[in-house]
């Protein structure tokens, strides 16, 4: 079996190494080392090697996140203000972005796009450990040569072996605060965030995302787990719900494991108000990849395919059209994606996207960056593609939510929370919708619920759904 590159005989149970993949290990071994050498040199002359403050490191947090129309305000804010302790208390920030930044605002933040060597660049370690780290660290190529002669799989570890040095220097003199990751992780993690024998600092786990639970389709029934989760280790996790701990404990974490609410980033803010009587109905959609990048990573039964996808959007917008024939109010519909586009999406969707904004269908494209907090407090109801986290914060703010299965082929496997229903079929979102909007009019006027004159057409609609 050839696992791009790894070749695994499973009679012998031997482990090949193919050349390709040993020469491209090999480089990418020195790229790192280059990486740590040149900051090693450049804090030796630099004036700007002066920090004694011990670094929090963040990886894993995407730009999106990080910046809001360029200013960094929104995450420092929820680092500062919000539930996720080693951020609250870290003397310096340093995260890892693709672009490279300081902080207009102070100089506790760093945007980098190697974190581990701006610390060796900018930490004042003193000549006496930055020159020993120096000599150790010329050492590390002559170390990966032998052990990948004895082994060649050790190969793998490039990368690890280019920074083992630095961690542990660094580590010792209490240059390391903490480190904190993301659940973007989950496909590979370094060694030395996973060996809690051998470093003094803390590895968080920040899980930004609840929709990683598999699918379970009715067609089959069967109940599996991503593998990779059952190798993650971190000292602590922090997690929305009480139910997603309860997940995580189930297939194996042992970390101390925080429930802290939704973990957005930024934190809420107040809904604005609205003069008008229109109906806001907020659409929380997943971007599909191209089928190519579906089989590169796995997903040969893709559920956020372009069809489905394209279904769930269509079947959605035309629902809301109904709901506003029905009710005789206008219906805004504020569709947000999670992040930008890029190039791994399919284009179809984007254009169908396009497409449906323009035409004067009343679907409006909400700017991705935008507070979700705001957005669904302001909103009647949430229409979300199973399972997606938006349906929590829903929940989290005392509204409703509708995971919508255009499909039909999926179990209600999504943790049970107030307010959130589930819909099989059109017709059960258009039933659920109605009863919304009913029981919301009830309560504002203080009589009984509508749902029953409001069209009789939704009398012995929705059998499929359940809520």
């Amino acid at each position: 079996m050839d696992c791009d590159g790894i070749v695994l005989c499973p009679g012998s149970g031997k482990v090949a190494i193919s050349v390709r993949l040993f020469i491209s290990s090999c480089f990418e071994f020195a790229l790192h080392w280059v990486y740590v050498l040149g900051a090693l040199l450049s804090g030796m002359l630099s004036a700007r090697a002066s920090d004694l403050r011990p670094a929090t490191l963040v990886f894993g947090v995407g730009q999106e996140s990080l910046f809001d129309n360029g200013s960094d305000a929104r995450f420092i804010e929820y680092c500062r203000k919000g539930p996720i302790a080693p951020l609250v208390k870290a003397n310096r920030v340093i995260v890892q972005s693709v672009a490279p930044s300081e902080s207009v605002l102070t100089s506790e933040f760093t945007y980098s796009r190697i974190p581990l060597a701006t610390l060796i660049r900018r930490t004042h370690l003193g000549a006496a450990v930055r020159a020993n780290l120096l000599i150790r660290h010329l050492t590390a190529p002559y170390i990966l040569l032998l052990a990948a002669i004895r082994f060649p799989p050790l190969i793998l570890l490039a990368r690890d072996i280019a920074y083992a040095f630095a961690i542990k220097v660094l580590d010792r003199n209490d240059f390391i605060e903490a480190v904190v990751i993301t659940n973007s992780a989950f496909t590979s993690q370094p060694l030395w965030m996973r060996d809690a024998t051998d470093r003094k600092f803390a590895v968080h786990m920040v899980w930004y995302s609840q929709n990683v639970v598999p699918f379970v389709y009715i067609r089959d029934g069967h109940v599996s787990d991503v593998p990779n989760y059952r190798h993650v280790r971190a000292d602590q996790m922090w997690v929305w719900t009480n139910g997603f701990k309860d997940y995580l404990e189930k297939v194996g974490i042992s970390s101390s494991i925080h429930v802290v609410g939704p973990i957005l980033w930024y934190m809420p803010t107040p809904p604005r108000a609205h003069s008008d009587t229109d109906i806001r109905i907020a659409i929380f959609d997943v971007t599909p990849v191209r089928d190519d990048v579906a089989r590169r990573i796995g997903l040969i039964d893709n559920y956020y395919s372009m069809e489905n996808m394209e279904r769930f959007i269509e079947e959605a917008v035309s629902v809301c059209r109904e709901l506003e024939a029905i009710t005789g109010r206008r219906v805004r519909v504020l569709l947000k994606h999670k992040r930008n586009y890029n190039t791994s999406h399919d284009q179809r969707y984007i254009e169908l996207i396009e497409r449906i904004t323009l035409s004067g269908t009343g679907v409006e494209l909400v700017p991705f960056q935008s507070n979700m907090y705001s957005l669904v407090s302001e909103c009647d109801a949430s229409i979300v593609v199973p399972y997606s986290s938006p349906a929590f914060v829903a929940s989290h703010l005392g509204r409703h939510s509708i995971y919508f299965d255009p499909t039909g082929e999926l179990a209600p496997t999504f943790e049970k929370a107030a307010l959130i229903g589930f819909a099989f079929d059109r017709a059960g979102l258009k039933r659920q919708l109605v009863e919304i909007m009913s029981s919301k009019t009830a309560y504002e006027n203080g009589s009984v619920g509508v749902v029953d004159s409001l069209d009789p057409v939704m009398q012995g609609d929705g059998e499929k759904s359940a809520s």
